[in-house]
């Protein structure tokens, strides 16, 4: 009999939200029409970010009135300096900034061995010794800056910054001795 109760409550409860759901689908929700005061506005632009006084209205209408994704779009005859830039050399050809990073050349990689099989020679190989385990590699893919021209039982030779570079395999030194 309980259960009786419970499958009747059950069904009623699925009408009761059914037409719930029903008549807040089709009616629109009530949203109150707010209007804030410019001055209120204003106020608030003012508030979250300082705005530099422009003297040149016509520049700012223009950037507004422009596609700035056009593919006609060139770069602009003058760059933009920011206050406190304006006393640093504008002297392009003095060679690089000290500021600009210089990227160090990548040491060559870890060769831990080759493999001489039937669907050719691999080699087990490591860029650097801070990033992942070694990998398999075969004749003609690239690790980092480097292409692996050829794999023999010894040695592999790559081809990089530096230019070509033969890594010799070096026999593991037994520590049980």
């Amino acid at each position: 009999m309980t259960m009786h109760r419970v499958d009747a409550t059950l069904k009623a409860l699925t009408i009761v939200f059914a037409v719930a759901g029903a008549i807040m689908w089709i009616l629109p929700p009530s949203v109150p029409n707010v209007r804030v005061p410019p001055s209120a506005q204003s106020a608030t632009l003012v508030a979250n970010r300082p705005i530099a006084p422009s003297t040149d209205s016509s520049s700012a209408a223009a950037i507004i009135a422009s596609n700035i994704f056009s593919p006609s779009r060139a770069a602009p005859g003058k760059r933009y300096t920011p206050p406190g830039a304006a006393g640093e050399s504008e002297d392009a050809s003095a060679g690089p900034s000290p500021d600009v990073p210089v990227m160090p050349q990548m040491p060559p990689p870890r060769v831990f061995g080759t493999m001489m099989g039937p669907g050719g020679a691999s080699a087990l190989m490591q860029l650097d010794s801070a990033g992942a385990s070694g990998r398999l590699y075969r004749e003609g893919q690239r690790i980092g800056t480097y292409r692996i021209l050829k794999i023999s039982s010894s040695s592999v030779i790559v081809r990089g910054p530096a230019g070509r570079v033969e890594l010799k395999i070096h026999p593991r030194e037994d520590s049980t001795q």
